[in-house]
């Protein structure tokens, strides 16, 4: 077993954390203003909701309901960039420890919800023992 969904992840599994993870991070320099463009706060945190949609629903695909992804996803993602959008604020550097730490702290709780689903979902899936004397 490779994670909690009890089955090996695909290309596009990991495709999906990716989708996950990037726009998470360049959203986070979007608005601390690292980045040259000007994007609205609240756009930056649609987008990246949406890319937490897709890709929790992704990294889920053909394991597992996608809404359970989509909603662990959604999870993570702005818990992530909530706390690099906290942790960035009104600084003028930062180390890439300090990025990865909050954003790892920021989207634990998506994790969570998706380890948490997944025990939940799995156990469901698993078919009822045979009761029957030899299995017959």
């Amino acid at each position: 077993m490779s994670d909690p969904w009890g089955s090996e992840e695909s290309d596009l599994n990991k495709l999906g954390t990716k989708i996950m993870v990037f726009p998470t991070i360049v959203g986070a320099l979007l608005v601390w203003g690292i980045l040259p463009i000007a994007i609205p706060t609240g756009v930056v945190f649609a987008i990246v909701g949406i890319c937490g949609l897709v890709g929790g629903g992704l990294n889920v695909h053909e394991r597992a309901p996608l809404w359970g992804g989509a909603l662990a996803g959604l999870v993570a993602t702005l818990g992530g960039l909530g706390t690099l959008y906290w942790w960035m604020g009104g600084r003028e550097s930062v180390f890439f420890l300090e990025v990865t730490l909050a954003f790892v702290l920021g989207a634990l709780p998506g994790y969570l919800l998706q380890y948490v689903l997944a025990r939940l979902l799995v156990r469901k899936k698993q078919p009822a023992e045979d009761s029957t004397p030899g299995g017959v």
